[in-house]
């Protein structure tokens, strides 16, 4: 059983050796699927983090907003204004800032709000954040209060709640456009160079369809452990540092154990025999 797709595959993970010597049994069409079961690894890390997230820094999506939102004389403002079940009690209208970052105002009028790009918003009930012209707005929230402790963590936590689907999917798009050009830059490219030894005697790959194959089971088991790894520590730095070094060591250890060579490999069988 262990000798039909995709048992076969798998089996290989943990011996370096079959990663060559198999390498003439996987199909192109094999190859494609098990390229992209690997990649669905590395994106299942995306939303299993920000499942156990409870905010998400604004930063990664409204640098400008980010920063006025940490002005202390807005905090100020929220600490001081009366807040009850979902609704502060602003009186008239306010502004908090208005710099280069953008406005920071109370009840400003809705016609006047357009002439700003950049700019946070407050009414009784909502908050507007409005980033390079596109806006989001956030209700209070009865069970977030934004009047006790820090106001920007409280509207962090409320908008993520409200996007977190966004948030995940593109991060997902994100992560998983980087991983799949970097993983078949790698794959191509690496498999051109190996291919391009075929007419030497110290290798005896033969066709550029080996040469990938061989690849395609470096990339399988790297990106379960960097999956693994991500499930536990989310970093998309880090996520591509390790799936790239765990590749490399995978290469070299199919190397250490074949040669890239058929007949090294049996010479090395009849030793142990």
């Amino acid at each position: 059983m262990t000798d039909k797709f995709p048992f076969s595959y798998f089996s290989t993970w943990i011996n370096p050796q079959k990663m060559f010597t198999n390498r003439k049994k996987l199909s192109w069409g094999q190859m494609i699927l098990t390229l992209v079961f690997s990649f669905s690894l590395i994106l299942l890390t995306v939303p299993v983090y920000y499942a156990r997230q409870s905010s998400v820094n604004l930063g990664m999506f409204m640098p400008k907003v980010n920063r006025m939102l940490k002005n202390q004389d807005l905090q100020k403002t929220i600490h001081q204004t009366p807040y009850h079940d979902g609704t502060f009690d602003f009186k008239g209208e306010k502004v908090i800032e208005n710099s280069s970052n953008g406005i920071i105002g109370i009840n400003i009028p809705s016609n006047l709000e357009k002439n700003y790009r950049n700019g946070i918003f407050l009414s009784d009930q909502e908050v507007v954040l409005k980033e390079n012209g596109t806006t989001s707005t956030i209700r209070f929230m009865k069970d977030i209060n934004p009047s006790k402790g820090n106001f920007y963590s409280k509207i962090s936590q409320t908008w993520f709640r409200i996007n977190r689907m966004g948030v995940t999917f593109s991060t997902m798009y994100m992560l998983g456009a980087i991983v799949l050009f970097t993983n078949l830059i790698f794959l191509f490219i690496g498999a051109f160079f190996l291919w391009l030894t075929r007419k030497s005697s110290f290798t005896t790959i033969a066709t550029f369809k080996e040469a990938c194959a061989i690849f395609d089971y470096v990339i399988g088991p790297s990106c379960f452990i960097t999956a693994i790894i991500g499930f536990f520590k989310f970093d998309i730095s880090m996520i591509m540092m390790v799936e790239t070094l765990m590749a490399v060591v995978y290469l070299l250890m199919i190397y250490g154990k074949t040669h890239f060579n058929d007949e090294y490999v049996a010479n090395q069988f009849m030793i142990q025999e």
